[in-house]
């Protein structure tokens, strides 16, 4: 009966551990295994039906992923002490910046413009394409104009550019669609 009572214990223990995380490269990829490089070495991480994978949309399994893709993981572990991803995020980015060339299916943005140079945020010129299953958040692909500023996630692109899966399109620091009235609460907490 006492050893029922420490498994059971070292279940609880094993549930109540909160979710870990691993920002590294991919180095082996399988349908349900994948091998993640960081700083620290290399982790064995497993999926199962609830895991969310995402490389540009969700997916439930590994098959989309690639050797090399930068992921950021959160894992737990399960009862057989393997690391079971919740969240992956393959080669995501979020670009804020100043349009300064609209053609197409895409634009260019001045990435971080308004940062200051001796600051570590990545600065200069990034090419964004869109597609039909890009969303658009108070704002459509006709509000792009050059000027305006722009928040993009989206998908790395082993060309550099960057696939949007969201974008929304601001003039005078609101979303351009946003209804009248609403307030609008800046990282720094102004409201406006």
């Amino acid at each position: 009966m006492h050893k029922l009572f420490v498994l059971f214990g070292a279940a609880l223990l094993l549930m109540a551990q909160p979710p870990a995380f691993i920002i590294g490269h991919l180095t082996a990829v399988s349908r349900d295994r994948i091998e993640v490089r960081d700083g620290t070495g290399t982790h064995v991480l497993y999926s199962d039906t609830a895991s969310r994978i995402w490389r540009g949309k969700d997916y439930h399994d590994f098959s989309v992923l690639h050797i090399g893709d930068e992921v950021w993981v959160t894992y737990s572990i399960d009862g057989a002490s393997r690391q079971v991803v919740i969240n992956l995020y393959a080669n995501i980015a979020k670009v804020e910046g100043r349009i300064t060339h609209v053609g197409g299916n895409g634009f260019q943005a001045d990435e971080n413009y308004r940062a200051p140079p001796e600051s570590s945020y990545r600065r200069g010129l990034r090419q964004i394409v869109y597609d039909s299953g890009t969303e658009w958040e108070h704002s459509l692909p006709g509000d792009l104009k050059v000027g305006r500023d722009v928040f993009i996630m989206g998908l790395k692109l082993p060309s550099g550019e960057l696939q949007a899966t969201r974008i929304t399109v601001y003039e005078d620091k609101r979303p351009v669609r946003m209804k009248p009235g609403t307030r609008v609460v800046d990282p720094n907490g102004v409201v406006h």
